[in-house]
């Protein structure tokens, strides 16, 4: 007797073909696979067979995921950070139910590559907190090929993901029950804010460059701080923190009380 496929199914992606060129492979090995899109953007990203649409209310989601999970015999779940709204709720019943839950994100290990982890990131990441335990899985692998394999302009993606946005707001008719996934502020006050940070950003890039081969080339000792927005999810969920403010100031505190005197915070 031939054994089942796997059936993956598929939430709501980077606004580009990412997932729909995952899925057409994964057909190609013969599993099959389930796109649900929870609004226009998510039609509009969306290439292949077999998608539906869930046009409900969000708290009739939870409900109606666990079921299409089981009616469909799903084996396997993929999507896009898994602190979303909707997400969570897919995540939970997901893991449930014993389905697999591949969580991905951009940029989160380095720029232009892409992360794949089992279950969630992050907070909800299964990759070691210890250094040591960090070092021997190290040790355990082949140096990476850095070789750049893609390109991917800021342009190109502040383009699509305004696609994504922009399309949701005539057509929210069609989904009437979607609720922004993420915790981003409006799309017409997320814009415009947008807009002039990839224009600032640019005349401030050749300063930021210098400044870092500066750095370097100083020998000086230093600690790198990442900053993130007041809205991402490293912040609203797992963090303490009201906001990327009272996180600056508290390791500014302690940097100010405990690093050695010798050490710049960049």
């Amino acid at each position: 007797m031939r054994d089942t496929p796997r059936h993956f199914v598929f939430l709501q992606g980077m606004p580009s073909p990412f997932f729909s060129q995952i899925a057409m492979k994964l057909r190609e090995a013969g599993c099959r696979t389930t796109r649900i899109n929870l609004c226009f953007g998510d039609f509009l990203f969306w290439r292949g067979p077999n998608a539906v649409n869930y046009r409900g209310r969000y708290g009739a989601w939870r409900d109606y995921i666990d079921r299409f999970f089981v009616r469909e015999t799903v084996t396997d779940l993929v999507l896009l950070g898994e602190q979303r709204r909707y997400h969570r709720e897919a995540v939970a019943a997901a893991q449930a139910r014993g389905i697999r839950v591949t969580v991905t994100d951009f940029g989160y290990i380095r720029p232009d590559w892409i992360t794949f982890e089992r279950d969630g990131m992050s907070g909800a990441s299964r990759f070691p907190r210890d250094p040591d335990a960090i070092r021997r899985l190290a040790s355990m692998v082949a140096a990476p090929d850095w070789r750049p394999r893609f390109a991917e302009g800021a342009f190109q993606m502040a383009w699509r993901d305004l696609t994504h946005n922009f399309a949701n707001l005539p057509f929210a008719w069609l989904y009437p029950g979607y609720r922004r996934s993420d915790q981003r502020p409006h799309t017409l006050i997320y814009t415009p804010a947008c807009a002039w940070r990839l224009f600032t950003n640019s005349r401030l890039k050749p300063k930021a460059d210098q400044f870092v081969r500066n750095l370097v080339a100083s020998s000086v000792p230093y600690y790198v701080f990442p900053l993130q927005l007041d809205f991402d999810f490293q912040i609203i969920a797992y963090s303490s923190f009201d906001g990327v403010a009272q996180a600056i100031e508290q390791v500014l505190e302690s940097f100010a009380k405990h690093a050695p005197a010798e050490r710049s915070l960049c």
